[in-house]
């Protein structure tokens, strides 16, 4: 296989399969590819930023050095920010998605490239929907690799291509998301089914608070 001949940098998740299998792409497809460390300052200039499960907000230092800084959100344009899988269970969407786009300096905000959209049902778990998620961004690495390939000499034109996709005005918060845990007391059975649904995963469960003490979830 030969190798294109830009220069890449991926930030992506420490310790995690499906960063590292993102990784792997890159390797195989690009002539330079490196890792990015928060404790280092990106010193040269470098075709792509990639990032995919990485928490790091990038400034405008960083987003500088690259030619196209590229991000793999794991939702559709309509749930922008944290806690998209979690709120999407809770609104009860029949479909979900994850969006391929260029990074500026707001969250989720700079111009889509990618959308793929599937279908989810009220079966599906947290679990579940992020698997998917995370297997439908590996088909959106190959396609942009691919775009990139038949492109090469006019990456310019295919970024900046108009499509049909524009992100939601709403962000979801990490505040938004931590009051999605914080359950009332007078909540319905129906709703606290839900509720379970949509926030319990491995590392997380909601919590009531009583008398200022909080008292958290655990399954039976």
């Amino acid at each position: 296989m030969i190798k294109l001949n830009f220069s890449v940098l991926f930030a992506g998740k420490k310790n995690d399969k499906f960063s590292q299998f993102f990784f792997s792409i890159l390797k195989k497809n690009f002539s330079n590819v490196n890792q990015f460390s928060r404790n280092k300052i990106i010193k040269k200039k470098i075709d792509f930023l990639i990032s995919f499960r990485s928490k790091f907000i990038f400034k405008k230092k960083h987003l500088s050095k690259a030619r196209y800084c590229i991000n793999f959100h794991p939702g559709p344009p309509k749930y922008r920010g944290i806690g998209c899988v979690n709120f999407s269970i809770l609104n009860k969407e029949k479909l979900y998605g994850v969006t391929m786009h260029l990074i500026d300096e707001h969250i989720d905000h700079g111009k889509i490239i990618d959308v793929v959209y599937f279908k989810i049902n009220k079966k599906y778990n947290i679990e579940k929907i992020l698997k998917l998620s995370y297997s439908n961004q590996i088909r959106q690495l190959r396609l942009l690799i691919k775009k990139i390939k038949n492109n090469k000499d006019d990456l310019h034109l295919f970024f900046n291509k108009k499509n049909k996709y524009y992100w939601s005005k709403k962000l979801y918060t990490k505040k938004d998301l931590e009051k999605l845990y914080k359950v009332n007391k007078n909540i319905s059975k129906k709703r606290l089914e839900l509720l379970l649904k949509s926030t319990v995963i491995k590392g997380y469960v909601p919590y009531i608070k009583i008398y200022n003490h909080n008292f958290f979830y655990e399954k039976k």
